[in-house]
């Protein structure tokens, strides 16, 4: 069996909004599928992005759909310039 690296939190959250932002307005599948999550865990951290205003939820007749919102592109960046910057002094930031 082969061991993936544990990934923290904001790295699920940084993962999930690249998701939705490269798929525009992504369905909550297409999320699961690319940032690679179980569904429980998909619906729990959907919650936590829409609470702090990272995404929003768009109503599509029966489905919904998720757009990354300004403050989540403004987080992506910081992160990835965070995660950059710790690389840089020999951190493995997953």
């Amino acid at each position: 069996m082969i061991s993936l690296p544990y990934r923290s939190r904001l790295a699920i959250y940084a993962d999930m909004l690249r998701a939705i932002a490269e798929e525009g307005n992504a369905c909550p599948t297409r999320v699961l599928q690319r940032a690679n999550l179980s569904w429980d865990r998909l619906n729990r951290y959907l919650s936590d992005l829409k609470e702090r205003d990272l995404i929003e939820e768009i109503s599509k007749g029966d489905s919904k759909v998720y757009q990354v919102t300004e403050k989540g592109r403004r987080f992506l960046r910081e992160f990835d310039r965070m995660r950059r910057i710790l690389e840089a002094f020999g951190f493995n930031v997953i």
